[in-house]
């Protein structure tokens, strides 16, 4: 796997023994099973592999399934290599282990005899077709001769269908007995394979290189793409360094193996308490407040703290004005304060330079907005002070991004930070408010928002890009909420290096250009710009929804055409305050957060109390008043209160995905729902699905949260199989014969197949008239009306396609 790129500094860590006795000529890479002794059942655990020795068991199949998947691509790619090539011994033992450093000099090879002009938009390189008709190369123009050199010819498209050929079939075996994870879909192991994890690790990683090889070079999409996460050993990696089950989770399914190698090489040790995290939900409580310390710039430093007047802070912002400070270690009170006049809704243009920084216009004020994570060290819970250290640091990094300094521009370049400008002392709390209400504009118009994150700052600009990106994607600038917010809502945003600052605009173009290179070289390592993507499309994807909403382009015109897109955005951000989501989220959508701030608390007798994020989270749902229809589908932890149970408790909760796994996105999830009140009072959520009336009469024969639900629809019977999905994964238990229950789904399933659609259960008092109480989620699915006889049977009725649902 030494083909892979590592971490500056780190060597490969996972060594493929090489279990061979044979070595692998190529021939026909399908026949070789049979021209070995071995039958059709003895590749498979089922004949509990003819008998075999484990020993035996794993040499054939490292034969096989890497050898020979590795010469017979190359071979059919024109390139010759053997076994030999790819074996080395330890120098202390003479072990003998698989190497694969000459693989990128082969691929260079094989990219060789098949140069594809870049330029060229032909049906191959737009539509993963092997064969385009002569019609369509003459409409399309298509001049590119040097693009169809070798693929026009048809013995090389029948050796690009004999490579994929044998990259499915390796795959088989993999997804067989290693388990591999497709996107949303994980599809584990089912048999037991005496072969090495680091053996099989090294042929999924292998299958990788040659599906992203074939990719590229031949221009094909669809077809020849599998997936081949293999990551047992790489998720423990991860495990042991801390890291929550949840954040695991994502980075497995941002990441191929390649990603998950360099992770898994030298991964940054969590420190928090996940022992109650689960794959959904990081619930760690992460910075601890009665104990944070704001840190010096060294651990050794006992400097004093300074605090800008707080008296000039407090008519700042009471009039409306932003505070903005500046230190200048000359005189005895250094830490200065200026105004800042925000001009509401005006956000000046700013360009970049040559040199990838800003260029600030003279009428644009010269301020920079600092963003960085408490857990870092540049908080202050009791006062709004720094250590000189810090001050002199950061006022030093703020100068150097507009040239400021000894040897640039006379004087120093204002800042806005929310430890030094926030007012963080109880009575003054009115203020604090004043400047959260303001924190859009603040950003928005600072002339960039510079990053200072300690992980991040470890890493030197000469850093290969590889590093550079994985910093960024494994800071905890990008896992935490309020800088979520702050990037976002930067018209400039800069990332502090440890010895320099770069625009994100400039990383990303210059990752992009590493990329390309990597695979110019032979090198297919995507996790690079995946890294840089998981960074910064959530902005992108964002903030073209809010601008369409903003502009009236969407079909309603209203904020909950950006909901999916915001959802995706917080997944997986944290916050140690639950009631800070409301507040940022409102802010990015461009919504007055005043109205969030102290929501009026019910007065509906229930016994539990409803927290502050609880009613923060009502009130944002009143507001935003319509939602992609699918969300009461949703299997994520919900609000409690009638009315608003069909809603998750927090957007950071889990992924979009999460949230409509085993839907249907096309058909499943669309239509609006539209919250309404009922009854004067009381709201929900207004939905059309088909479902079922439930025959309470027969409620005392489930068991547990299964079921088998019978519909007669006229003279034909439909029998399906529900499961109730309630929260904390116990059984529902609570069937209340005076109550009248429903079964919500997504539509009607018309044929029998082992595949579950969603649903959710609700209940209606009979006085309640069109209110449907969400009790809980489930699932269900058609199975054959044969099986009746043999099942304890809950009838129902089929309700119509189109039924309105008045959801709580």
């Amino acid at each position: 796997m030494d083909h892979f790129i590592l971490p500056s500094g780190i060597d490969h860590y996972i060594k493929i023994p090489y279990k061979c006795t044979i070595k692998y000529i190529p021939g026909d890479f399908l026949t070789f099973p049979e021209r070995h002794g071995w039958k059709d059942n003895h590749i498979s655990e089922d004949d509990a592999f003819g008998g075999r020795e484990p020993s035996e068991v794993e040499a054939f199949f490292q034969t096989w399934l890497y050898f020979g998947m590795l010469l017979e691509v190359l071979h059919v790619a024109g390139v010759e290599a053997d076994t030999y090539d790819f074996v080395c011994r330890d120098d202390v033992h003479g072990t003998a282990f698989i190497t694969t450093k000459s693989l990128s000099s082969l691929i260079r090879r094989w990219q060789r005899k098949y140069r594809v002009s870049s330029e060229c938009h032909c049906w191959l390189f737009v539509t993963g077709e092997y064969q385009p008709t002569e019609k369509f190369l003459k409409l399309s123009g298509c001049k590119k001769k040097p693009c169809w050199r070798k693929l026009v010819t048809m013995t090389d498209i029948e050796g690009l269908h004999m490579m994929v050929a044998v990259l499915q079939k390796v795959h088989w075996f993999i997804e067989r007995y290693c388990g591999i994870r497709e996107n949303t879909k994980i599809i584990p192991a089912a048999k037991s394979w005496p072969v090495d994890d680091t053996i099989a690790l090294s042929i999924a990683a292998l299958g990788f290189t040659f599906s992203e090889a074939i990719e590229d070079i031949y221009r094909v999409r669809g077809g020849s793409k599998l997936s081949w996460n293999v990551d047992t050993l790489l998720k423990d990696r991860l495990r042991r360094a801390n890291w929550c089950p949840s954040l695991i989770d994502t980075t497995v399914t941002d990441f191929s193996i390649d990603g998950l190698y360099y992770l898994g090489a030298n991964p940054q040790r969590d420190t928090e308490d996940h022992a109650q995290c689960t794959e959904l939900r990081c619930v760690s409580k992460g910075l601890n407040r009665d104990v944070y310390r704001t840190r010096h710039v060294t651990d050794d430093c006992q400097c004093e703290h300074h605090e800008p007047s707080m008296d000039r802070m407090l008519d700042i912002i009471s009039n409306g004005g932003t505070p903005l400070v500046v230190w200048t270690e000359t005189d005895g009170k250094p830490l200065h304060l200026q105004e800042h006049k925000s001009t509401p809704g005006h956000v000046p243009s700013v360009e970049i330079g040559a040199d990838g920084m800003p260029v600030i216009p003279e009428r644009v004020p010269i301020y920079v907005a600092i963003s960085h994570v408490w857990a870092d060290g540049l908080g202050n819970e009791h006062q709004n002070s720094l250590p000189a250290c810090q001050l002199s640091r950061i006022q030093r990094l703020v100068d150097e991004v507009y040239g400021f300094g000894p040897n640039g521009k006379p004087g120093h370049a204002p800042f806005w930070m929310d430890t030094l400008c926030v007012p963080v002392r109880k009575a003054h709390d009115v203020f604090r408010k004043k400047c959260i209400v303001a924190m859009r504009n603040i950003y928005q118009q600072a002339a960039a928002v510079l990053v200072l994150d300690a992980g991040i700052q470890k890493i030197p600009v000469s850093a290969p890009l590889a590093d550079q990106s994985m910093a960024l994607y494994e800071s905890g600038w990008v896992r935490r909420l309020w800088t979520f917010q702050e990037g976002f809502l930067a018209r400039q945003l800069l990332f502090r290096f440890q010895d320099a600052s770069i625009h994100v605009e400039t990383m990303e173009q210059q990752i992009s250009d590493y990329t390309k290179n990597l695979r110019r070289h032979g090198h297919y390592t995507p996790f690079v710009d995946i890294a840089r993507g998981n960074v910064t499309s959530y902005y992108t994807l964002l903030k073209g929804a809010v601008a369409r909403v903003r502009l009236g382009e969407t079909d309603l015109n209203q904020p909950h055409a950006a909901f999916l897109p915001l959802m995706g955005s917080l997944s997986h951000r944290r916050t140690t305050r639950a009631s800070d989501e409301v507040l940022c989220a409102a802010t990015i959508l461009g919504m007055d957060p005043t109205p969030f701030l102290d929501p009026e608390r019910p007065i509906d007798g229930l016994p539990q109390k409803v927290s502050l994020a609880d009613l923060r989270m009502e009130t944002f749902l009143r507001y935003m008043g319509r939602f992609p229809a699918g969300i009461i589908f949703n299997r994520l932890p919900r609000l409690q209160r009638d009315g608003y149970r069909w809603a998750p408790k927090s957007l950071m909760a889990g992924r979009v995905v999460d949230m409509m796994r085993g839907m249907d996105v096309v058909h499943d999830y669309n239509g609006i729902g539209r919250m309404c009140r009922i009854d004067g009072s009381s709201v929900a959520l207004a939905v059309e699905y088909p479902g079922f009336k439930l025959h309470s009469s027969s409620f005392a024969r489930v068991e547990g949260s299964r079921m088998v639900l019978s519909s007669s629809p006229g003279s034909q019977k439909s029998l399906y199989q529900v499961e109730l999905l309630p929260e904390g994964d116990g059984d529902f238990g609570r069937w209340n014969e005076g109550l009248q229950y429903y079964l919500v789904v997504t539509k009607f399933s018309t044929k029998e197949a082992d595949v579950w659609g969603p649903a959710i259960l609700g209940s209606r008092r009979p006085d309640d008239g069109l209110k449907l109480r969400h009790e809980c989620c489930a699932r269900i699915k058609l199975i054959p009306a044969a099986l009746e006889d043999n099942l304890l049977v809950v009838p129902g009725e089929k309700l119509q396609e189109d039924t309105l649902w008045f959801v709580q």
